[in-house]
């Protein structure tokens, strides 16, 4: 009799517990807004800093044989003040950005003038965004054939 008197008590408490959360909903989050773009050089290395409202999520797709780099933003919006989609860089490695919305999302299309610069990809600390640096690929000069009289 105990042992039923425990087990109702624990369905109770547990039925009273379950009733008081509220239900999980599938709304979808604000978007990521896209608010700012700043070009920063350092020697031969260019970086591009994308400012956000909030931390990003983002995918990165390459095709460096023909000078692009895509860089696709989940649930993201472009917000700049004078509401063009494009930015343009008067720069001898990169030309400039094309920002496109697609399903929710926002691609951000780096178009570049060189095709031997490598680039890193990496969120800022200070404030809410990325930074991409594009450099010039490390050329590496092949060695010397050794002497015929090596061992």
């Amino acid at each position: 009799m105990r042992l039923f008197r425990n087990f109702l008590i624990l369905l109770i408490i547990s039925c009273s517990t379950a009733a008081g959360i509220p239900a999980q909903t599938s709304k979808t989050s604000d978007p990521v807004i896209i608010q700012n773009v700043e070009l920063l050089r350092h020697g031969r290395q260019i970086s591009v800093r994308l400012l956000t409202d909030n931390p990003p999520v983002y995918v990165i797709t390459e095709n460096l044989a023909s000078r692009t780099l895509v860089i696709k933003f989940n649930n993201a919006r472009i917000g700049f003040s004078d509401g063009r989609n494009e930015r343009l860089f008067n720069d001898p490695q990169l030309a400039g950005i094309r920002f496109s919305a697609i399903d929710g999302d926002s691609w951000a299309q780096f178009k570049l003038l060189k095709k031997d610069l490598s680039y890193s990809v990496s969120s800022l600390m200070e404030q809410n965004g990325i930074q991409i640096d594009f450099r010039p690929a490390l050329q590496i000069e092949p060695l010397p054939d050794p002497p015929e009289d090596a061992a």
